[in-house]
């Protein structure tokens, strides 16, 4: 199945979050092919997410 505009990395991730819960590979592939990339985008959130590099409470400091 190809679901398209993923990197090698991000399939892995994605695949690894998913296939560590039987109830996400059931959820995945009881979903319509239309809503399956955006559950492999939430997946991808799951398994890595945003995390800011720089402190927002040193803003303003001299």
């Amino acid at each position: 199945m190809e679901l398209g505009g993923f990197s090698n990395q991000e399939v892995m991730d994605a695949g690894e979050n998913i296939l560590k819960d039987l109830h996400k590979v059931d959820t995945f592939f009881g979903l319509p092919k239309l809503l399956r990339k955006d559950y492999v985008l939430k997946q991808l959130f799951e398994a890595n997410p945003y995390r800011p590099s720089f402190d927002f409470n040193d803003l303003g400091r001299d």
